[in-house]
């Protein structure tokens, strides 16, 4: 459980004091300004985050299991190293950030939106994105295996080194992408092999003919 309040937590930003290695699991923060706080290696488990705003918040190495972030903005934060396992992130927004190293897993992140994020080696495991966005993003050496990318709009997309394997991308547009050494293909324990000489742009959904 959480070691200290909302009203504590509130009180502590507005006056520039660090929130680093902060318990705050089950804590209720609805509809909060978190803006400017120093949450690093802070753990979220099952915290109610709804509709907060993080504007140049440092949530490295933070752990956000179970939590719910439905409706929340993430803008020129620091979210490296960040675990989001099971967590709620639908109709998130997320601008400007690096998320790097940082791991999704079973997260469900529908109808997000990610524009001029910096994702290298991010984990998106069985992960719901369907019908989100993701302009001018780079998931270079990323993991997306299995997850759900049903109707999702790519755009300017960099992603080289990365899994593939087993993604729904029925319904997606892709436009301007970047799609080098992607493994596409491969059965349990996920064995498969990549095959650098295919044109990988013929393996993406064109669009129909007007």
């Amino acid at each position: 459980m959480a070691t200290i309040t909302r009203e504590e937590v509130l009180e502590k930003i507005r006056l520039g004091i660090s929130l680093r290695d902060t318990d705050l699991s089950w804590i209720d923060l609805n509809n909060c300004d978190l803006s400017g706080a120093d949450f690093a290696h802070a753990t979220f488990t099952g915290a109610n985050l709804r509709k907060c705003i993080f504007n140049k918040t440092n949530i490295e190495h933070a752990f956000f299991a179970d939590a719910d972030l439905e409706g929340s903005t993430f803008t020129s934060s620091n979210m490296r190293h960040t675990f989001f396992q099971r967590s709620n992130l639908i109709h998130t927004s997320f601008v400007d950030c690096d998320i790097s190293h940082s791991s999704f897993p079973l997260a469900r992140l529908y109808e997000a939106k990610m524009k001029n994020i910096t994702a290298h080696q991010s984990t998106f495991i069985d992960s719901e994105l369907e019908k989100s966005t993701f302009i001018n993003c780079d998931f270079t050496n990323s993991i997306m295996r299995g997850t759900n990318c049903r109707d999702c709009t790519f755009e300017n997309l960099t992603i080289v080194n990365a899994d593939l394997r087993k993604v729904k991308f029925m319904g997606a547009k892709f436009l301007r992408v970047i799609a080098d050494n992607v493994l596409f293909y491969g059965k349990r324990p996920w064995d498969g092999i990549s095959d650098t000489t295919t044109d990988w742009k013929a393996r993406l959904p064109q669009d129909s003919p007007d």
